[in-house]
């Protein structure tokens, strides 16, 4: 019987019955009284309940509201019918797959009774697993016999009728399911209350009436009601059969009052629910005619004898039911029928509510008629549309080859969901060839396709001939679309032949994604587009799947014939994008012709299909939708377009993370713009996948405007959103751009906000001042008719095809083409009926300071010279002024200054004069400027200055102002280049430039300089550059050069030089090709410095980078330096044609390109892009510093040359070779060789300044000036410290070496100036002095840039590998379990990766040592391979391998004095065994050596000189202390892979982590680092992020933040999988864990209070002394004493260590028989070392059948001299007596907890003799004291000690598992708490409470594993008032610290601390 508080569980939600779809308060009839289905029904009484169904409906939520549960899924899945009964009292099973005569048929039996079965079946099970208490089952009157159901009479079926006439014969295979269930259930009623109801053909409102799983009733009033709508005469009328068959009705109303009786009766046996009136189905024709107002006179029966009719007549016997339950039928035939038509015909009219008369009428029509429901065919039918060619192939066979690779994929990825019960699945193939491939089509008309694909299963093939062009693979695709759409199929996959489909389930996954967006989108079902997700192009929605509402929407057309083989999926995605119905599964496919190679056909585009195409198909799919589903709604499309040269993570992750609404749909292109970023990696791999993200890489470097008209073309949303790649949004950006767009519609676009930082410095205030940064926020000062906007942060229509894009003639840096596109756009929408550009001031974004606020003007001068251009373009928006501006006047300055020199030639006085005029004017021009600007500034405007964000006051203010009227003139003078630079006249000087033959091969930059008038050089570049020019040309003038450089060189790559482009054979020659270095070398610092900030940037440290240099483009230039080389045997010589080639540090030579350099106009880089070249952004002082740098280094460049040409003709003359190999017509005398030397030191320097390594020519120099004929090899940079300094000072003056020693001190005072800077604001902002902890992770900031975002690098760079299903490796015996084929996968993948290794951290019991095993076998071969494990599991892992791989591992137990010493016998084996123990003794006396015969000898380790395939650490726990040598000799093991195996791998502190972290080779979190700071230079990382916030903060503020660094680190490298998670895999019984808590004693509890009191008190001195943790030890004693006191007095009165404390009468230890347990009088010692009264093991030995007994302790084989003399007293002191030894045997006393276990296994004992137990216990003396006391109870005990050998240990756990008397095994916590494998044993003892809970989990998995099969209980045994009720309560919190490391909590604690201490000595 129900009761109030039961849980109800309700399948078949949605069902009639059931009805979850009906309002549950009110039924729309007045007729009808209040009440309804089941669910409503028990809902309406207040009963809790849980429904379910296997897809999910509408209904008005009131279930959920009022706390019930609805649960969507399977009930054919066993999983999912396990998790919906937990916490079940109560189920009514109505689900089923049934209906009318038209489903309940012949054809349909097989697939009727498979899923009612299995539904049935898994529900029971999961029923009487999970402990219901009652069970409703809702059987069917189709279980009565066949025979009794005759036709011509009335039949009464009564309950018992079942049985008549055997064996049964009920109704179909429907029938005998039902029939066959009832009896399953029969043999639940023992454990179960079980009810079944017969129903007996159910109807009313609410059910199915149309489709064909109607019944008789609901079906014939459909067809009445129609054709009384439909207006017919005469009316057809349609009945299945001739009419005579009887049935009786029963009206729902009536069957859920019966079922409610039921559920409240105590009735067990089944019983009818239907009426007891029979009629024929002819009569209830004539019934739903009346009901419907047909007048009978004009209906036409017509008899369909070929239908199913079923029985002949059936009619129920009533009389049990109503005796039983007092229920009979309240609604006559007539009443329900009235009630049931109104029903039906209010869902007509609705319906038909939309139609127009055509639609209706047919629909009516359609109406009239009953359809036969075929389950086989009433599949989700997936058509694969697959077109395939033979051509394009390198042999047409390839074509066959990639269709059976398809076929074979389909076949796997479809197996299961085709299997699938209770959701069917189907396919369809359809082929497309050509009708001209006649390699494919044969002579008889077939075709080789086919048969591939039937030999993999697939019948259901469909193979067309098809007349189309070749590589029109889109007309393919709607060829097979038409076809697949007039066979009815559901959805249509647009596939290729070349494509792997990688994954199971994926049409289930399909359907269910559909079925989601039509809930979720509120669409009906098949509006949307579902793609794969494609490897071979991560993000793109290739081969998409769409619905039959497609096809009905396009009349069968797929995609539109505008498409030919390109843009046809992503036409379909972008289609319902625009109802937020386009999604990608996880399912994944690999293109392999498309993908990896080239296609097979010529690409051709579908032009401008994202406008007019895609705007037509979603008007028609907008139309549809108005007519069937009004309250759909369009979304809104935008694509934010990000030109990205940076590829900053951190600002594309804020792009990627912005909030957007529920009704746009957002995409993000990012267009990388620079191909060789090497992030564009980590780009790929952290977002390439997601769908809504779009992934573009340039070819070369094109531009911020190039870049993003290509994400215009990329784009097919409506409106486009422009952002630069370095700016921060607006959380709510997206929002706020929503809201403006849906404000104004008919914009042309929107410009957003941008504003900056605060100035906090006198350049970025002049910025300001300066007026640059005004139109940055235009939006806050203009709403509508915005003039334009700057692209960081501007919004623009798309879908107009107004041809608009980004002018490329503006420059790459920015500058004017953001005006002109925003004019265009606005033009166009204006003169097509819309508005112009709109502010949206609440779009806003923050954009940084230009090169992080350092001065430049190069930019605003870049900008403005863009924006003169656009003077040209619209002269309409230009003025005039009569006065010039300042750089106007300017220009006019220096065209008088100039002026004046040239007239200066002929009249000096005049000259002079005019010179000085020019100079005077350009000064007044200036100074006018910047007085104007004070005047405007602090006069004029100064509230508007007020209002600016600047914290720079005072002078700097004034200083700001001028420095911002420097700006504004300099802005000016670019935009006067700009107007000229657009001039007719030097266009075409430039035209004729461009196409001269010199253009061609010379470098432009040097052209400009040297052809280009002295004024246009002016025009197009900075005057002091210029003048810079000139000064290098005198230089370079005043030098004597003679000779002429040889042809004949060795390139040496060098920052500072470049090849000229040919020999040069004069003087002037020389002297120009000197002046072309110069330039070069000029421009190359930009390229140089640039190649620095890359480096700098990978490391992490922008800033700094930012500080050293600005960002330029990476380029690296040649430097032709010729070498002397004499050929010997001895070296190798530089020939011709060789080339050295030295990298640049950090990277490999073959990386390195040497380029040309190009024109000036060619490098500089789009300004958005992040390319800065600027030649004049230093400041004046750093120009001044460049230019003695350059005089230097063109000065010592020309040295070189000239010292290593002399060099290598003395050489060769020394040879005595001819001077003519030099390519010298005349040879040169010898000169001095020490200005060689200085000249190579000097080329050293420069290229250390440069940051490259070059080759050491000092020993080429040495060599030659010595008379030996051989040459040493150039020196390549050393290594050493040391080395490297001497090196550099033998190449420095002392001049220089003292300079560069005031360098250094100076650059570390700046660093340690700059570190207390850092910890003085820090102090102040903390408010306190700093810990040492706060102050290292500064100084490690400082010194090591690198790691300032390592975490963000190992989050982007490293993926989380998601463990996927392997294949079973085929030489494993044993089958692995699904989740362990998952973990093979991911070991396979983790050595892939940078770890090569990581940590299986699976709950213990889940197979962790199979999985290795597995994991050796899959590459059988690689050996050796080393497995360290406790002692204890060494001979379970050799077990285990023999067992499971049929001896196919080669394995070595290396364990023992004897083991093998030989590395090279080692390495023969596969597998080598060791334990931790021997690994730590090979490590120690390999470092630090042992005595013997009084010298320290080192032995050198076997295991430490072998180079291992894999080590594997189990339980890898035991390396937990990082200083213990264990830890150390693991991380000094060398090996290719590393794995550590734990299930408790965090067990008291988070620091525990860092061995295992350290082991498998995590760099840098495992490593200490250089920190400059006193007292230590060294700090561990792992502490300094980790462990040190956890301990001060625990889970606040710090700690949180290392808390989740911790996590980002143990998901890459960890896998950890809990019982819980894979329960279904595991299939493990329950495990209960049990505390039993028990007293003291009285005399217990006074000696307990004694020792607490003691304790206590020693414990408050240390408080009170503050020295709590110095006396960490000695309080761990104390407790330790307690934990004894409290499981024994003896273990603390009888210890050896405090026994004469105690006990003062003590007579010493005595000796104890192992057989007896009492004191041996006559003992004798085995070879193992035990000791047995001789009388005792003399009966053992002769009693024992065996040939060799066993020892009865250790179980090996027993070796004793039984005649040997008797022991001594001082013999056995030698041999562990145990705590027995010292008691008086026979006055001992037993304690609480003792007899608390003898009593709980004596219970055991008495309910199953044959269940075992394992008792655990920390304590060895309290083992012996149990054994004792339960060998006395009469229980046959055995012992597993820690001082056992492997083969002792394994022959005492085969003892117990294989001996069935043998029913307690008595366990050390320590030696075998860990990698045991009891599962004999299902009852686990925990004697005594350990700090750590982990420990204690350990132990109860020894049994709670795989291959266990009974419950499993854990006892764990519990003395209340003492401390071990306050350890159970400390153990909560250390799990709650492991949960937070391992799992998602969020609550974490370390060791005990002081307050824990104080709390456990509270009493």
């Amino acid at each position: 019987m129900l009761k109030e508080t039961d849980l109800i569980l309700i399948t078949g939600a949605y069902g009639f019955i059931v009805s979850m779809s009906v309002p549950i308060l009110d039924i729309p009839d007045s007729d009808l009284e209040q009440g309804g289905h089941v669910a409503r029904k028990l809902h309406s009484l207040g009963y809790r309940l849980r429904v379910t169904d296997v897809a999910h409906k509408a209904s008005n939520g009131q279930l959920a509201d009022s706390g019930g549960e609805i649960v969507t899924g399977n009930l054919c899945d066993p999983s999912f019918c396990a998790r919906i009964v937990v916490g079940v009292d109560y189920v009514l099973h109505f689900a089923a797959t049934m209906g009318g005569m038209g489903t309940i048929h012949e054809a349909n039996d097989f697939v009727i009774y498979q899923e009612n079965h299995s539904m049935t079946s898994n529900l029971v099970s999961a029923c009487v697993a999970a402990g219901v208490r009652g069970f409703f089952y809702a059987s069917s009157a189709c279980v009565y016999p066949e025979s009794l159901q005759a036709p011509g009479r009335d039949v009464s079926l009564a309950e018992s009728d079942v049985w008549k006439n055997p064996p049964p014969h009920p109704q179909g295979l429907y029938g005998l399911e039902k029939l066959v269930s009832e009896l399953v259930l029969y043999q639940q009623q023992g454990g179960m209350e079980v009810k079944i109801a017969r129903f007996h053909n159910v109807y009313g409102p609410f059910g199915t009436w149309v489709g064909g799983r109607e019944k008789v009733p609901a079906a014939f009033l459909r067809k009445a009601l129609a054709a009384k709508l439909a207006s017919d005469a005469p009316v057809a009328f349609e009945i299945w059969g001739d009419g005579r068959q009887r049935r009786s009705f029963c009206f729902i109303e009536d069957a859920v009052e019966a079922v409610l009786r039921l559920l409240g009766s105590d009735c067990s046996e089944p019983v009818n629910v239907g009426s007891d009136q029979a009629v024929s189905i002819q009569r209830l024709a004539e019934l739903s005619l009346a009901a419907s107002g047909v007048d009978l006179a004009d209906v036409v029966f017509e008899y369909k004898t070929d239908r199913p009719v079923g029985v002949g007549s059936r009619n129920s016997d009533n009389t049990f039911v109503h005796e039983r339950l007092g229920w009979e039928p309240a609604y006559s035939l007539e009443e329900g029928m009235r009630i049931t038509g109104k029903w039906i015909c209010s869902q007509i009219l609705e319906n038909i509510a939309s139609m127009s008369q055509s639609e209706r009428k047919e629909y009516l029509h359609l109406l009239q008629t009953s359809e036969m429901v075929d389950l086989r065919r009433d599949a989700n039918t997936f058509a694969i549309l697959l077109p395939i060619t033979s051509r394009g192939l390198n042999s047409p066979h390839d074509c066959l080859a990639n269709l059976g690779r398809f076929a074979r994929s389909l076949a796997a990825s479809t197996a299961d969901d085709v299997a699938r019960l209770g959701e069917r699945y189907a396919v369809r193939v359809y082929l497309a060839i050509d009708n001209d491939d006649d390699f494919l089509w044969q002579v008889d008309g077939g075709d080789l396709a086919t048969p591939i694909l039937r030999d993999q299963g697939f019948r259901d093939i469909t193979t067309l001939r098809c007349d189309r062009p070749r590589g029109h693979v889109c007309a393919l695709w709607r060829d097979c679309a038409r076809r697949a759409y007039e066979d009815g199929c559901d959805y249509y996959i647009l596939m290729g032949d070349d494509v792997v489909l990688e994954e199971p389930d994926w049409m289930s996954s399909m359907h269910q994604t559909f079925a989601r967006l039509a809930a979720t989108e509120h669409v009906p079902h098949g509006i949307g587009c579902v793609a794969f997700t494609d490897t071979s192009f991560p993000g793109m929605p290739t081969f998409p799947a769409v619905h039959r509402t497609h096809m009905d929407i396009f009349g069968g057309d797929v995609i539109p014939d505008c498409f030919t083989n390109q843009d046809g999926d992503p036409f379909l995605f972008q289609l319902y994008r625009r109802w937020g119905c386009s999604k990608m599964i996880h399912s994944r496919v690999r293109n392999e012709l498309g993908g990896s190679e080239a296609a097979r056909y010529e690409k051709i585009p579908a032009a401008g299909w994202t406008f007019g195409t895609l705007d037509d198909a979603t008007v028609a799919v907008d139309t549809w939708l108005r007519h069937h589903s009004p309250v759909s709604k369009r979304k809104l499309t935008l694509d934010v377009i990000i030109p990205c040269y940076r590829v900053d993570m951190q600002y594309i992750d804020a792009f990627l993370r912005l909030r957007q609404s529920s009704t746009i749909e957002v995409m993000f292109i990012i267009i990388v713009d620079d191909p060789l970023s090497p992030r564009v990696k980590d780009l790929m791999q952290k977002h390439g996948h997601r769908p809504d993200v779009r992934i573009r890489i340039n070819k070369q470097n094109l531009g911020a405007s190039a870049s993003r008209n290509r994400g215009l073309q990329e784009s097919a949303a409506e409106w486009v959103h422009f952002l630069d790649d370095d700016v921060t949004p607006d959380e709510d950006l997206l929002v706020e751009a929503e809201k403006a767009i849906r404000a104004h519609p008919k914009a042309a676009g929107f410009v957003g906000g941008a504003q900056f930082p605060s100035a906090d410095k006198v350049f970025t205030t002049a910025i300001h001042l300066a007026g640059v940064t005004y139109f940055w926020n235009i939006a806050e000062k203009i709403e509508f008719d915005v003039p334009w906007g700057v692209t960081a942060n501007l919004i623009a229509r798309r879908n107009v095809l107004d041809n608009v894009q980004f002018d490329l003639q503006f420059p790459k840096t920015g500058g004017g083409e953001d005006i002109d596109f925003c004019r265009k756009k606005r033009e166009f929408s204006i003169a097509h009926g819309g508005e112009p550009f709109w502010a949206a001031p609440t779009v806003r974004v923050t954009h940084p300071w230009w090169y992080c606020g350092r001065r430049s003007y190069w930019r605003f001068y870049m900008w403005s010279k863009g924006d003169g251009g656009l003077v040209k373009l619209y002269p309409k928006h230009c003025y005039r002024d009569a006065f010039p501006n300042g750089a106007e006047c300017l220009l006019l300055s220096v065209v008088v200054f100039l002026s004046g020199t040239i007239l200066g030639l002929t009249d000096l006085g005049q000259g002079r004069r005019a010179a000085l005029f020019g100079i005077a004017w350009a000064a007044s021009t200036m100074l006018s400027n910047v007085v104007f600007d004070l005047f405007r500034h602090l006069v004029l405007h100064p509230g508007r200055v007020r209002d600016m964000k600047t914290t720079v006051a005072g002078i700097w203010w004034i200083c700001a102002i001028v420095e911002g009227a420097f700006l504004r003139v300099f802005s000016e003078w670019g935009r006067v280049v700009g107007i000229l630079d657009r001039d007719a006249t030097i266009n075409k000087v430039q035209a004729r430039l461009v196409a001269s033959p010199a253009f061609a091969s010379a470098d432009l930059a040097t052209y400009n300089y040297n052809s280009f008038p002295s004024t246009t050089i002016l025009f197009c570049f900075d005057s002091h550059f210029a003048s810079m020019v000139s000064t290098r040309r005198r230089a370079l003038t005043a030098q004597s050069a003679s000779t002429t450089p040889s042809t004949t060189v060795s390139p040496v790559f060098s920052a500072g030089a470049s090849p000229p482009s040919t020999p040069q054979t004069s003087n002037m020659g020389e002297n120009e090709d000197e002046l072309d270095h110069y330039a070069q070398k000029r421009g190359m610092r930009g390229a140089t410095a640039a190649t620095k900030k890359r480096a700098l940037e990978e490391d992490g440290n922008e800033e700094m980078a930012a500080e050293r240099a600005p960002k330029r483009r990476v380029m690296q230039q040649a430097a032709y330096v010729e070498i002397a080389s004499t050929k010997t045997a001895k070296t190798r010589t530089f020939e011709s044609n060789e080339t050295l080639r030295v990298t640049t540090r950090g990277k490999p030579a073959a990386a390195i390109l040497a380029v040309n350099f190009e024109s000036e106009e060619e490098i500089l880089e789009s300004d958005d892009s992040g390319s800065d070249f600027n030649p004049e952004e230093e400041s004046v002082s750093d120009l001044e510093d460049d230019l003695d740098e350059d005089d230097e280094e063109v000065m010592v460049d020309a040295a070189v040359r000239e010292s290593l040409q002399t060099a290598r003709q003395d050489a060769e003359h020394a040879a005595g070779l001819s001077s003519a190999g030099a390519g010298s017509s005349k040879a040169r005398p010898p000169t001095n060789k020490a200005a060689a030397l200085r000249a190579a030191a000097a080329e050293r320097r420069l290229a250390r300044a440069s940051e490259v390594d070059v080759i050491d020519l000092t020993s080429d120099f040495e060599a030659l000036s010595s008379e030996s004929d051989s040459e040493e090899e150039p020196l390549s940079k050393g290594k050493e410290k040391q080395a490297a300094k001497a090196k550099a000072a033998k190449s420095m003056t002392l001049t220089e070496l003292r300079k560069a020693r005031r360098e250094e001190r100076k650059e570390a005072r700046l660093r340690r100036n700059a570190t207390a800077t850092e910890e003085a604001k820090l102090r102040e902002e903390l408010g306190r002095r700093l810990t040492y902890a706060e102050k290292a992770t500064i100084a490690l900031r400082r010194h090591h840039p690198e790691l300032l975002d390592v975490w963000g690098d190992v989050e982007r760079r490293i993926e989380i590998i998601e463990p996927k299903k392997s294949e079973q490796p085929p030489n494993l015996k044993v089958r692995l379990l699904p989740f362990q084929l998952e973990s093979l996968s991911w070991f396979k993948e983790q050595e892939k990766g940078v770890w090569r290794g990581g940590m299986l951290a699976d709950e213990m019991g889940m197979g962790k040592t199979i999985q290795m095993i597995a994991l050796m076998v899959s590459d059988y071969g690689a050996k050796p391979n080393l497995v360290v494990a406790p002692t204890v599991a060494i001979m379970q892992w050799r077990n285990e391998i023999e067992m499971h791989t049929d001896n196919m591992l080669k394995t070595l137990v290396w364990h023992g004095a004897s083991r093998e010493s030989s590395i090279s016998e080692l390495k023969k084996y596969d597998v080598v065994l060791t334990s931790y123990a021997v690994l730590e003794s090979c490590f120690r006396k390999q470092h630090s050596g042992f005595k013997r015969k009084g010298k320290i000898v080192k032995e050198k380790s076997p295991l430490h000189a072998i180079e291992w395939n894999r080590v594997i650490l189990d339980e890898a726990h035991n390396i937990k202390e990082r200083s213990t040598n264990t830890a150390k000799a693991t991380f000094e093991l060398n090996a290719r892979y590393r794995w550590c195996l734990s299930g408790t791998p965090l067990q008291n502190r988070v620091g525990e982590l860092y061995s295992l972290v350290r082991f498998l080779g995590g760099d840098p979190f495992s490593y200490y680092f250089y920190c400059g700071h006193s007292p230590m230079k060294h700090t561990c990382f792992w502490n300094n992020e980790i462990l040190t916030p956890i301990q001060k903060n625990g889970m606040l503020g710090p700690g949180q933040i290392a808390f989740k660094k911790l996590k980002i680190l143990l998901d890459r490298m960890m896998l950890r999988r809990t019982k819980i998670q894979r329960a279904d895999d595991l299939g493990l019984p329950p495990r209960t864990v049990i505390i039993r808590r028990d007293y003291f004693s009285p005399e217990e509890k006074e000696l307990y209070l004694s020792l607490f009191s003691d304790a206590k008190r020693q414990f408050n001195t240390y408080v009170d002394e503050g020295t709590v943790l110095n006396n960490y030890s000695n309080i761990f004693s104390l407790l330790t004493r307690m934990r004894q006191m409290a499981c024994h007095p003896d273990l603390v009165l009888r210890s050896k260590n405090n026994a004469g404390m105690f006990i003062q009468d003590d007579t010493g230890e005595g000796t104890v028989c192992r057989l007896c347990n009492e004191y041996a009088e006559d003992a004798i010692q085995a070879k193992c070392r035990h000791i047995f009264d001789r009388e005792c093991i003399k009966q053992y030995v002769e009693a024992s059948i065996e040939q060799t007994p066993a020892c009865p302790v250790c179980h090996v084989a027993l070796t004793i001299d039984l005649e040997a003399p008797a022991l001594e007293l001082e013999e056995t002191a030698k041999v562990r007596q145990g705590i027995l030894g010292r008691l008086d045997l026979n006055k001992w006393r037993s304690s609480t907890k003792i007899e608390a276990l003898v009593e709980e296994l004596s219970n055991l004992r008495q309910q199953d003799a044959t269940t075992k137990s394992i008792v655990f216990s920390q304590f060895v003396n309290f083992l012996d004291l149990i054994a004792f006391r339960l060998q006395r109870a009469g229980f046959n005990v055995c012992r597993l000690e820690g001082t056992m050998s492997p083969q002792a240990r394994d022959a005492t756990i085969k003892y117990f598992m294989n001996n069935v008397h043998v029913t307690v095994f008595l366990v050390s916590l320590k030696a075998g708490g860990v990698a045991l494998n009891l599962t004999e044993a299902s009852r686990v003892y925990l004697m005594d409470s350990w700090w750590n809970p982990a420990v204690e989990y350990q132990a109860m998995d020894r049994i709670h594993r795989l291959g266990q099969h009974r419950p499993v209980q854990a006892i764990k045994l519990v003395v209340e008032d003492s401390i071990e009720s306050r350890i159970i309560q400390l153990q909560e919190k250390k799990a709650a610290m492991v949960d937070a490391t391992l799992s998602a909590d969020d609550s974490a604690m370390g060791r005990l601390t002081p307050e824990d201490l104080g709390f456990l000595f509270r009493l």
